[in-house]
């Protein structure tokens, strides 16, 4: 995938639309999903009752928003939003099952936020994603469908070079480009049509991003092999983990909207950050930099320098909180907020 456009043709039907996007790269998404993320989508079965307070289905907020903006475009008889067709498994007793690691976890944010949540390969892309109008005859094969079913003209669809990614807005999946065992880069998006719910969407966003991260491959073999790898015990146990790194990061040579602080190209770079659920409420961030900052002044280091996802807002304020500046953007798959704390200035 080059870029995703939002074409005018949708902004002109859905103009207070909000769209979330995480990008998870070098992910592992060949296991089964964990325990917790397991018991975070039987967590969030439970919660999406919350949705389902009217007598009926239909009249339900956040089904009801979806179903006018339905009506403003073509669609295929019967296609519903995606976040509809979670939420009558949910009011029919019938829980959202695992599937696969990225796919449990946008259904969890779905499911807990009572809002649409997809996925897509990036790899099998075929040029740009574009949401817009269908011209009519996109190239679609359904999940679970052994024949074609194309895209209808004036219908809202996920469209690459090659056809349609996704029809009628979030309603099916293809197979060309669904989140499979194999996938290593994913596309993961959030919408909302209330103009009511943004503080809702951004922060289903972020939760999308922190939870997508669990999923990330991180060569943890290569930080041991380099001496750069250090982990965190409380009682014998892994509590966390970070990668060491010092010199030169090539990532943050060049920075943007904004500066580093000074010239200077013997610092540290604190990566791969990781903390046990286990040992959550326990402060272990604050102990985690504490023992960094000690260790890496014996070893005569007084520049420190990572950074974070922007829609992270959680890792943000604990770097703030523990005194690092936001100094601009770097290129680390992807934007990323670079930051920065010199210890004895």
């Amino acid at each position: 995938m080059k870029k995703f456009i939002v074409e005018p043709e949708f902004w002109e039907l859905f103009p207070e639309t909000k769209i979330g996007i995480v990008l998870a790269k070098n992910i592992d998404n060949s296991m089964e999903s964990s325990a917790e993320i397991k018991k975070n989508l039987d967590e969030a079965n439970e919660n999406a009752e919350q949705f389902l307070e009217a007598a009926v289905f239909s009249e339900n907020p956040v089904v009801s928003v979806w179903r006018k903006a339905y009506q403003k475009f073509k669609t295929k008889k019967g296609a519903r939003s995606s976040i509809e067709n979670l939420l009558k498994r949910v009011d029919k007793g019938k829980a959202v099952g695992s599937i696969n690691p990225l796919v449990d976890i946008y259904n969890s944010i779905s499911l807990n936020y009572g809002l649409p949540a997809g996925g897509e390969d990036i790899d099998t892309f075929a040029g740009n994603l574009r949401l817009t109008k269908a011209v009519g005859g996109e190239h679609f094969l359904a999940l679970g469908d052994d024949e074609a079913d194309n895209a209808l003209p004036g219908e809202i669809c996920y469209l690459d070079d090659e056809g349609a990614v996704c029809r009628s807005w979030n309603w099916r999946d293809g197979q060309r480009t669904m989140l499979t065992e194999q996938t290593k880069n994913a596309f993961l998006i959030i919408e909302s049509v209330d103009p009511e719910r943004g503080e809702v969407l951004d922060a289903a966003t972020q939760k999308l991003a922190e939870l997508s991260e669990k999923t990330a491959v991180f060569d943890i073999e290569e930080d041991f092999a380099k001496e750069q790898a250090y982990v965190l015990l409380v009682d014998d146990k892994i509590a966390g983990y970070c990668a060491i790194i010092t010199g030169e990061e090539p990532a943050y040579t060049q920075i943007t909207d904004g500066a580093w602080s000074n010239q200077n190209f013997d610092y540290v770079t604190i990566h791969r950050i990781a903390l046990s659920n286990e040992f959550r409420g326990q402060s272990l961030t604050r102990y985690l930099f504490s023992n960094i900052f000690t260790l890496m002044l014996s070893k005569g280091y007084s520049d420190f320098r990572l950074d974070t996802h922007p829609v992270n807002k959680l890792m943000q304020h604990v770097f703030e909180r523990e005194g690092f500046v936001k100094r601009g953007l770097v290129q680390f798959e992807g934007d990323r907020f670079a930051y920065q704390l010199e210890l004895n200035k």
